[in-house]
C-alpha cells in the first residue's frame, strides 16, 4: 500500500518495485497513463534549493525511492517500516524490460546521444528479442514538436525519458498531455547503463552504499558539486526535519 511522504520538500512514495511494476501492467491493460519518476538524495538538495520545481515531481503518479541515502533517511525519519526494503532504479528499470519482453510491450527512448542509442538497441535486442523498440531520440533535439510527433507516430507503450533531473520531469510534465503512451518513465542515468556505456561498481561497493564515491572518482568535474556540497546539505536538511521542523 503507498504512502506518499516528503523529506525535506520532496514528495515520495513507499511503494515497492514489484507494486510499481503492478501499477505499470495496470495501465497499459487498461490504456491509461501513468507517470512515475524517482528520488533520490540529489532531489531533496535540488528542491531545498528551488521549491519552485518540486511541482515537476509531486505531480508524478508515483515518485519511487531509491537509493542508500534516501531509503537511510526515510528510516531515520519516518520509522523502519516506511521503506520495506533497499532499491535501485536500474535494477527497476531491468524489471521493466523483462515486463516489456514478456508482454511485446513497445517501448520509446528519449534521451541521451545516438551512439549511446545505437548501444542500446543492440544489448536489448540481444537480451530481450520480444521487446519492441519503438523509436529512440537524442537528448539534444531543438524542435519539442517534432518530437512528440515522432513519439506518436511510433505509437509506444512506455516513455523512458533519460535526460538530467528535474529536466527529464519538467518535460514529462509539460508533455504528458501530447503524447499517446501509456507510461512516461524518468529515468536519469538509465539509459547510458543499460546501454553498457557506464559501469557500475560491484555488488559490494553498492551495497555499503559507496556507488555515489566511485561514480565521483568517474567523473570528478562534472560531480564534484553534487557529492561533496551536496551530501552534506542532504545531512543538514534531515538533520533540521527531524529535530527542528514543527
Amino acid at each position: 500500500m503507498n504512502n506518499r511522504i516528503t523529506i525535506g520538500n520532496f514528495p515520495i512514495d513507499t511503494l515497492v518495485a514489484n507494486e510499481i511494476l503492478s501499477e505499470i501492467s495496470k495501465s497499459i491493460s487498461s490504456n491509461t497513463q501513468l507517470t512515475i519518476t524517482y528520488g533520490e538524495f540529489n532531489q531533496v538538495v535540488q528542491t531545498s534549493r528551488k521549491p519552485e520545481i518540486v511541482n515537476y515531481f509531486s505531480s508524478s503518479d508515483i515518485i519511487m525511492y531509491c537509493g542508500f541515502g534516501i531509503y537511510k533517511a526515510g528510516r531515520f525519519l519516518f520509522g523502519k517500516n516506511v521503506f520495506r526494503t533497499r532499491q535501485v532504479g536500474i535494477d527497476f528499470y531491468y524489471d521493466i524490460l523483462k515486463l516489456a519482453n514478456e508482454n511485446k510491450w513497445k517501448i520509446f527512448f528519449l534521451g541521451s546521444n545516438d551512439s549511446v542509442l545505437n548501444d542500446l538497441i543492440i544489448k536489448i535486442e540481444n537480451r530481450f528479442p520480444n521487446l519492441v523498440i519503438a523509436g529512440t531520440q537524442n537528448g539534444y533535439f531543438t524542435s519539442n514538436d517534432e518530437v512528440i510527433s515522432k513519439i506518436n507516430s511510433s505509437n509506444p507503450d512506455l516513455i523512458f525519458v533519460g535526460m538530467s533531473t528535474p529536466k527529464q520531469e519538467e518535460w514529462i510534465y509539460e508533455n504528458k498531455n501530447k503524447v499517446n503512451a501509456k507510461i512516461l518513465l524518468s529515468v536519469g542515468n538509465g539509459i547510458n547503463v543499460l546501454s553498457g556505456n557506464y559501469f557500475r561498481p560491484n555488488k559490494f561497493i553498492i551495497k555499503i552504499g559507496f556507488e555515489w564515491f566511485f561514480r565521483l572518482l568517474r567523473e570528478p568535474k562534472r560531480l564534484w558539486k553534487r557529492y561533496l556540497i551536496g551530501i552534506p546539505m542532504f545531512f543538514f536538511i534531515i538533520l533540521k526535519q527531524k529535530y527542528f521542523k514543527k
